[in-house]
């Protein structure tokens, strides 16, 4: 899913990702839970990364057969 992303884009999460102050507190959050809570909070990525999940799930319901109420 996330090599489907525009090379802009990646290269842009990348390098803020390199950038970042809170690259401890990332991992530490991560290793506990990949969604962690309050990692948005600190996160300079938070807002490509939310767009990039809501894509990806309006994509899934869109290739989804089952009915809208079901999903």
């Amino acid at each position: 899913a996330i090599e489907r992303l525009s090379t802009d884009v990646l290269d842009n999460l990348r390098s803020t990702c390199a950038l970042c102050t809170e690259k401890r507190r990332c991992l530490e959050d991560m290793m506990e839970h990949l969604n962690a809570p309050g990692w948005e909070g600190y996160c300079p990525n938070s807002g490509t990364i939310r767009a990039f999940v809501l894509t990806a799930i309006a994509g899934t319901c869109r290739t989804s057969s089952a009915p809208l109420g079901d999903q």
